[in-house]
Parts: C-alpha cells; structure tokens; sequence
C-alpha cells in the first residue's frame, strides 16, 4: 500500500509475536496499484490457494473490483510490515456479502510468502470478524483448498465448523458474534471497529453497530 496519507484515517498498529510491528486500513481505490504488486510477489501457490484456479495476472477490471468497496457488503483490510526500508504490504483480509444471504458473507485471506507464518494471518482473521460483525454480518463462510493445510490449520485454530464439499473443497462457517464476542478486551480492538466505522461512513453509509469493544 503506499505511504500514509495524513488525509486519510490513521491506522492501526499491532505487534507479531516475533515483534515485528504491522499496521492494519482499510483496502482504498489508491491501492489498485499495489494490489497489482503484491499478486506478483505471491508465488504460484499461493495465488492458487487464493483463486483456485490458475490465474497468471489480475486483469484491470479484477483490481478496480478488489480496490473500490463500499466497507459495507464489501470490506478489505491491508496490512503493512514494518522493515528496514519503511512499510512493505503483507496481505489482505476481505469479505463479500452474499446476496442470497445478507446474514452471511464470504471472507478470503492472502498473506504474501515471505510473510507467511508469522501470524498475520491471524491478526486479519481476527481483524476482518470485527468489520463483519460492526456491518451486521452474523457469519463467515470460508472456501479452501483440501490440501491448503495453512488455512486449514488457522481456521481450525479459530473453531471454524468445518465439512467437505464438492470439486476438492472444504467449507468453513464462523458464527461472529460469539468469536468476536470472545475476543473482547483484544487490545486493538476498540482502534479497529473506529476505523472500520469511519471507513463505512466515508463511503456514505451510517456508522453501522459499534460493537461495545468501542468503549473499552
């Protein structure tokens, strides 16, 4: 993602368990570019595991679909880690709302290889469960590759429900509100449902529930 704009909201920092300093926003139309960056920093792996199909390039269209959401029915987080050049994109948490299913949305994570393992994919599930449930999503569902043993092993962390389904895949379903219940009094918490707030209203919504994390 480029560099903090100080017209834009303030993002959150966390530490990783190795005390590497990431900090989290909300996906915005000026990242188009650096989506397109980090999808060829992915390995072909990883970006399979992403896709599930081969998928060489994003095209034009794919980056404006993954770049302009409304932090509603669409919502995506980026995360940045901190090295010794300055801040470096890690990955990207987003969910998709189902249109059959207000209830319910689709969540998909990325972290880029170089920064896999190191449990930034933690810090986003845990992150994007909070915008979820701000915007009125009751659940998650989660599509994944049955030989995709890191997600399966994250998702399994978490108590993902999880059962085979059709064409290689396993189906995941996360009820938010007693997961994001359970992670009250997480220390970034209150800093991120205030961004995911400001976010939605900036893109013309209302403020959605400000889960109670907001006065803690």
């Amino acid at each position: 993602m480029p560099p903090i704009d100080p017209s834009q909201p303030i993002p959150v920092e966390i530490a990783l368990p190795d005390g590497t300093a990431v900090s989290l926003r909300p996906v915005a139309a000026e990242d188009r570019g650096d989506l397109a960056e980090g999808f060829e920093r992915l390995s072909a792996t990883s970006r399979y595991r992403r896709f599930m199909t081969p998928t060489p390039r994003l095209k034009s269209r794919d980056l404006v679909y993954l770049s302009e959401l409304d932090y509603c029915d669409h919502f995506a987080w980026g995360v940045q880690a901190k090295t010794e050049d300055g801040w470096d994109g890690a990955g990207v948490a987003r969910y998709v709302r189902l249109s059959d299913d207000p209830a319910s949305a689709d969540a998909a994570y990325t972290v880029l290889d170089e920064y896999q393992g190191r449990g930034i994919g933690q810090v986003l599930f845990r992150a994007l469960a909070i915008a979820g449930r701000a915007n009125h999503v009751q659940r998650f569902h989660f599509d994944v590759l049955a030989d995709n043993a890191p997600m399966l092993r994250m998702l399994q962390k978490f108590d993902v429900t999880m059962k085979p389904a059709p064409d290689g895949l396993i189906r995941g379903t996360l009820e938010l509100e007693p997961f994001v219940d359970e992670m009250d009094g997480w220390p970034p918490g209150a800093a991120l449902i205030r961004l995911a707030a400001e976010a939605r209203r900036t893109a013309g919504h209302g403020a959605g529930e400000l889960h109670r994390f907001q006065s803690r």
